[in-house]
């Protein structure tokens, strides 16, 4: 800081890693001021910017929250912050589709299992068994489908057993 004191961006690399967040916190907010008063308006915020990449690589464990409470940063303003926050939404809503087709799956099994029962009284427990183990969305649909037009367990049973299980 004596020899330049635009070298405040290298602070982080003065702390260890160690560092506790609460101290990590009280530095920052100190390198933002030494920051503000090293560099002139638009260089301070790019200054700032690149410090706060420094601190995000340096200390792994501090959160976007922590980070903005530090200097003001929020790495969702970056392309890069979008990015990861955009690819985490994606794979929620694949996570959340693949949940409830699963669950649309299991639904099938019991909603036909009790149909099974209703129509043909007392049914073995192998073509319950293989019921439930059916995997593909598809056959389990045509299943149900066939449920509604054979009258004869037998044929359902026939039909069950060749399941693409």
């Amino acid at each position: 800081m004596a020899i330049d004191s635009r070298l405040i961006l290298l602070a982080p690399f003065t702390v260890s890693t160690e560092t506790p967040l609460s101290t990590l916190t009280a530095h920052g907010r100190q390198w933002k001021k030494s920051i503000t008063t090293a560099y002139e308006n638009e260089k301070a915020v790019d200054a700032i910017n690149v410090m706060s990449l420094f601190i995000l690589n340096r200390f792994r464990f501090i959160t976007r929250e922590g980070l903005k409470a530090m200097l003001d940063f929020d790495i969702l303003d970056t392309v890069a912050g979008r990015q990861v926050y955009d690819e985490g939404i994606e794979k929620g809503i694949e996570k959340r589709r693949k949940e409830e087709r699963e669950e649309g799956l299991i639904n099938m099994k019991e909603m036909l299992e009790f149909n099974l029962k209703n129509k043909f009284g007392d049914v073995a427990s192998d073509s319950i068994n293989a019921l439930h183990r059916i995997k593909d969305y598809d056959y389990l649909k045509e299943l149900f489908s066939t449920y509604f037009v054979i009258d004869n367990y037998d044929l359902f049973k026939r039909k069950l057993i060749t399941a693409n299980i």
